[in-house]
Formats: structure tokens, sequence, C-alpha cells
């Protein structure tokens, strides 16, 4: 089994380098890591050179579900499907440990059926929780997160557990998924920009009866910006446009509206 890794930088190159997340995966045997440049650095083309990372940049910015459709097709295209490959989201902002990853990668039976994650916290000493896994909101959950502060969508992982009925979805942080999975879905769905394309695909699954699984023994560090709080941001309209696409738009189909994939089956037909 191999882990295809999709990773995104947003002028993230530092970050990269220093927390050192991408230096140890590329070092592993059953990892292949992919790091596309949204605005091309030659600091983290570099970078990736010296580990081996596959290193793509775009000629022209594009959103997070387009990203990593793009990342997916460089892998089908370029590094060729094995059987029981994996593919797994991460974002730049991730810090995880050897050990970390270990006991995520041995859980091999959660793989090949279920969304999975890892349990998420903001601190490298694991007291404060990075809620990575909610339920699916509705507006008002939306409306009463921005103007109460108050979200009753969040799952508090009170005694290291999570609600039985497997009702909720996970952030695009840290996100695996069987590449057979994910090519039955057509990936992200990218008339989602920057924000809610992780909601999609989790309900999108959900509606195929592939849950969401977290690994709770499997503790990552995300040192997230929440930057979609900053209020007339560019990244706080990204987010009231992917609520409104989710709330008002997203249909009940278990394909995206658009993706990059839906290309790839039309390349495989004419073969």
């Amino acid at each position: 089994m191999r882990f295809v890794v999709s990773v995104v930088s947003h002028e993230h190159e530092e970050m990269i380098i220093n927390f050192g997340t991408l230096k140890m995966l590329s070092s592993l045997n059953n990892v292949i890591v992919i790091c596309r440049d949204n605005i091309p650095s030659s600091l983290l083309k570099n970078h990736c050179d010296d580990l081996g990372v596959h290193y793509i940049a775009n000629h022209k910015e594009r959103g997070f579900a387009e990203n990593n459709n793009l990342n997916f097709l460089y892998y089908m295209e370029k590094i060729k499907r094995k059987k029981n490959d994996i593919f797994l989201l991460v974002n730049p902002d991730i810090i995880l440990s050897k050990q970390a990853f270990k006991i995520f990668s041995n859980k091999r039976e959660l793989f090949f059926n279920n969304v999975v994650t890892v349990n998420l916290f903001l601190d490298e000493s694991f007291t404060r929780q990075d809620h990575n896994v909610r339920r699916y909101p509705t507006l008002y959950d939306f409306l009463s997160s921005y103007l109460l502060n108050k979200n009753k969508t969040i799952i508090f992982r009170e005694g290291n557990s999570l609600p039985k009925d497997g009702v909720f979805w996970t952030s695009g942080a840290f996100l695996a998924v069987s590449v057979k999975n994910f090519l039955k879905m057509n990936g992200l769905d990218e008339t989602y920009y920057m924000y809610c394309e992780d909601v999609d695909f989790c309900r999108r699954a959900s509606l195929r009866g592939i849950k969401v699984k977290m690994i709770l023994n499997s503790r990552v560090v995300h040192t997230r910006s929440r930057d979609s709080r900053k209020f007339l941001s560019k990244y706080f309209f990204w987010h009231v446009s992917g609520v409104v696409k989710y709330v008002f738009f997203r249909g009940e189909s278990c394909q995206p509206k658009r993706s990059s994939l839906m290309v790839l089956k039309e390349r495989l037909l004419e073969r």
C-alpha cells in the first residue's frame, strides 16, 4: 500500500521547509509526495528537488479543489497507479511526526472504504483540539458561527471518542481516501475555491456509504491561521462564496459539478 501525498503551497515555502513534514514523508519507502506551488518559488523548488519530491509550478493561481485534483491527475499520468494506493491531502501548516504517520498508516483496514483522518491539535502539547471533524452544517450554523461565535457542529472528542453514528465530515487539512474511491467520486468539486469543498466531498462520499473515520491515537499538529475570520479579506469572501454554493447549490448528486478528473475519464475512453 502506497500513500500519494498531495500538498499545495500558497507562498508557504518557509513553513514547509521549517516544519519538515515533506522532508519526513519523502524519506519513507511507501510514500510519494507531490507538491504544487500556486505562486512559484525557487526556494521551494530547490527544496523539493533536494528531497526527491515531485514539484509542479502553477502558471496561474488555482483553488484548493482544483490544485489537489491536478495533483491527482499528475499521479495518474506521470507516476502511474498501483493497486491499493491511497491519496492523502496534507496542508502545508501540518506538523507530522514519523511516529504519528506510522500509527496512521498501520491502520490498513480503514483506508479502503472510508475517508480517514487523524486527531488534529492546535499545539504541540496536544491540549487544544483542532475541530477537524464536525457535524454537517446548515445556513443557520454558518451564520451562528460568524455572528454569535457559536457553532453546534463542533464535535468535542471527549473520552477520546467520536459519535457512533458516523454522520460528520472532516477537514481537508489531513484527509485520506483510496485512489479507487477518489476516482469513483471524480475528486473534489472545483466550483469551490478555498472553502467547503471538504464538506462537500465527505457529503458526497457518505451518499456512497463511505464514512469518515479518525485514527484517534495518531496525534498531529495543525497550525491553522483561520484567515476566513478576517472580515472583508479575500479569504472571508472565498468562505462566504463556498458557504452559499454548499447551502443553496450543492444538489444531492454523488458527483461534483466540475472536476479536472472528468477530463481524465474522457482521455481513458479515447484510448
